[in-house]
């Protein structure tokens, strides 16, 4: 159960903190990501030479030749999956489509990528819920220049913040625990502070886990945590 801590007698709706004080901040700015500390995984049953990228600076990458186990891709950051040849024993049609889009079911904050020379639209219907789609008929310092723009973007806490908000108002979210929500994720970022997670005294706490707001408490703590480690001065 996650607690959010509220001192029902402290607490002032009109002084909650919005992402627009994280946007004054600009605090994207100070992320800086080295490519060695980037976990990638490559599906793909055929010639992918991972030591390319190994050299353009990415020394956190594997590479499976097909899907076994969800459980194999709770470690990484982003993965890169071919269509043509991965997963038939998951979808003899969809085949990688259907692969890419269970994992990124399960790993919503992961980037998922379709990674291929083949037509997606061979195969089915592009998933919705995916990053997007790279081709391999792309430089290797192009594919690791889109990489570094996907995982910058995936950890981006302004554009994490309102994928994650919209995703709640859509699941019914009240907008009182949204806004309390967005409060303590701003003060999380600017402050440095664990404000998403506390363990305080249960009379004085308010308890959101009736709304299943867990997993969204969970992306927006894993984004404030990579903030705080990438963060640099600017």
């Amino acid at each position: 159960m996650f607690i959010l801590k509220k001192n029902a007698k402290k607490y002032v709706y009109t002084n909650l903190k919005t992402i627009a004080s994280v946007e004054e901040q600009r605090i994207d700015l100070r992320i800086k990501i080295p490519r060695e500390t980037i976990k990638v995984c490559v599906i793909d049953d055929e010639g992918f030479d991972i030591n390319m990228l190994y050299d353009l600076g990415y020394k956190n990458i594997r590479k499976k030749i097909q899907f076994e186990s969800m459980d194999e891709y709770e470690d990484y950051d982003i993965i890169l999956c071919d269509i043509e040849g991965i997963g038939i024993n998951v979808d003899v049609d969809k085949q990688g489509l259907a692969v890419a889009e269970q994992i990124k079911d399960v790993y919503p904050e992961k980037v998922v990528l379709l990674y291929s020379g083949k037509n997606v639209e061979t195969f089915g219907e592009m998933p919705k819920n995916l990053d997007g789609y790279l081709r391999k008929q792309s430089s290797m310092s192009e594919l690791a220049k889109s990489l570094d723009a996907y995982y910058k973007q995936s950890i981006d806490p302004i554009n994490v913040w309102k994928k994650t908000r919209d995703e709640m108002l859509n699941n019914k979210v009240s907008t009182k625990t949204v806004a309390f929500l967005e409060d303590r994720y701003c003060r999380s970022l600017l402050e440095g502070k664990g404000y998403l997670y506390n363990n305080a005294n249960l009379n004085e706490t308010e308890i959101f886990s009736a709304e299943n707001i867990s997993k969204y408490i969970e992306i927006l703590a894993k984004v404030v945590e990579v903030v705080r480690r990438l963060s640099t001065d600017v």
